[in-house]
């Protein structure tokens, strides 16, 4: 009956639900579980996110382009991050869960303001553009078990002095890694 649809929890920010909008914080409560594609990218005021353990699901493009957001606590149960969920913000840092088992392409691509991440051993492969133009990125933590290292991860990335590649890693080209130059000398 009628009553019953009234019962039913809401699980998902919906797809593009306050892209674009001028909102400042977004503070969920337990129980949503996915945060749809676009749901709160070119939200350029939005400072203060805060997400349920219960979200497992974080799809493409989440936060993109959420300029005023410094940081972000990642819920404990998370299991994928979808492409570009956090590029272009003003995170400085991002620390990946380990019940984490996919992420994607682009995931903190040109964030500036990123300084310092440690990959977690959950996190097998770098993906494509991952850090790419992250000029203030300064450290790289990376893991014993990483086996590979996706095209232009660190494309851009002015501030990395040196990053230390595992043993682990399968042969890696070196434009994958080139910091310094520009798209012209590759």
């Amino acid at each position: 009956g009628l009553g019953d649809v009234y019962k039913r929890q809401v699980i998902e920010i919906a797809d593009n639900s306050f892209s674009k909008s001028s909102i400042e914080e977004a503070i969920l409560t337990e129980g949503f579980k996915y945060i749809g594609l676009n749901a709160f990218s070119d939200c350029k005021k939005l400072h203060q996110v805060v997400l349920p353990v219960s979200v497992e699901e974080l799809e493409n493009s989440a936060f993109e382009n959420c300029n005023s957001l410094k940081s972000i606590s990642l819920p404990m149960l998370l299991k994928t991050i979808g492409d570009a969920a956090f590029k272009e913000t003003g995170l400085r840092t991002l620390d990946i869960p380990k019940s984490v088992f996919w992420i994607g392409d682009d995931l903190l691509a040109e964030c500036q303001s990123l300084e310092h991440i440690k990959i977690p051993d959950n996190i097998a492969r770098i993906t494509d553009r991952m850090f790419m133009n992250c000029s203030g990125l300064k450290k790289v933590e990376l893991h014993e078990k990483l086996n590979a290292i996706g095209e232009r991860a660190f494309f851009g990335c002015s501030s990395l002095d040196f990053i230390i590649i595992p043993d682990s890693v399968q042969p890696v080209s070196y434009t994958h890694l080139r910091a310094h130059e520009t798209c012209a000398d590759l």
